[in-house]
């Protein structure tokens, strides 16, 4: 399960939000594919497994593109002046 939750974090991170309730199908896939690979390579690390049949790259690859509809991106602001409360309240 800890390898879960590692790729529920990165699929967190990628997207740029929290994913609670109901979950995109995008989601879920790229989390299962992730949880996947790292456990393989748990497997490979302590042993029981000569090799990972893919690579990282390919992972990341077919895990990103169902979840860009699902990124949020923050814009931030280089302007100290946009969050003076002075200034927002008149």
């Amino acid at each position: 399960m800890a390898k879960v939750s590692v790729a529920e974090r990165w699929v967190n991170e990628y997207c740029g939000q929290s994913f609670t309730g109901t979950i995109p199908d995008g989601v879920v896939f790229a989390t299962l594919h992730m949880a996947k690979y790292l456990m393989d390579r748990q497997l490979l690390e302590n042993g029981y497994i000569k090799e990972v049949p893919y690579k990282l790259a390919e992972i990341l690859q077919i895990c990103k593109t169902p979840l860009e509809k699902n990124k949020v991106t923050i814009s931030y602001s280089s302007s100290a002046s946009d969050f003076d409360l002075r200034i927002l309240e008149g």
